[in-house]
């Protein structure tokens, strides 16, 4: 082989292990994004249901649960 091949080879050879490293470190980084989002789309679809639900008025009450644990309930209407 000539020495400008070997060059040529070397280049290529680089680029493709830079492009691996570069696929790794994006799969490692953006797995941890894409749990956060699969996590908020869990919290929202529950929370369409439990608005569906408190509207169509089968709940006379309405339950918040803080970050901290603490849960408070409230009855609702007219009295």
């Amino acid at each position: 082989m000539h020495r400008s091949q070997n060059r040529f080879l070397g280049m290529i050879w680089r680029y493709f292990q830079n492009e691996k490293e570069v696929e790794t470190r994006l799969k490692e980084e953006m797995s941890s994004f894409f749990l956060a989002v699969a996590e908020l789309a869990e919290n929202y679809e529950q929370w369409l249901k439990d608005m569906d639900a408190f509207l169509s008025g089968n709940s006379d009450r309405i339950q918040i649960q803080f970050q901290s644990g603490t849960v408070m309930e409230q009855k609702i209407g007219n009295e």
